[in-house]
């Protein structure tokens, strides 16, 4: 390996690892912005019904209905509902 090719290849390893760590660091917020973005119908009507004195309640886990907009898990199953 040359004196060329040796440098070349200090500086392009630390600069893998920096992109590595970016990419760790950006993963997390991908989450959250791609779940906002697929369950933007579920939060804005939790939230609404929240301000209007709604308030979790844990039920039997039963599958989805599909009347109003769920988060849901394991099969379209969901475990908590918002009552008044």
């Amino acid at each position: 390996m040359s004196i060329g090719q040796k440098s070349m290849l200090i500086y392009f390893v630390p600069s893998i690892v920096i992109c590595t760590r970016k990419v760790k660091q950006m993963i997390p917020f991908a989450f959250v912005l791609l779940f906002t973005m697929y369950e933007s119908e579920f939060l804005t009507t939790a939230h609404s019904q929240l301000e209007d004195g709604y308030r979790w309640q844990s039920i039997e886990c039963r599958e989805s209905n599909g009347t109003v907009p769920s988060l849901e898990m394991n099969n379209k199953t969901v475990c908590y509902k918002l009552e008044k």
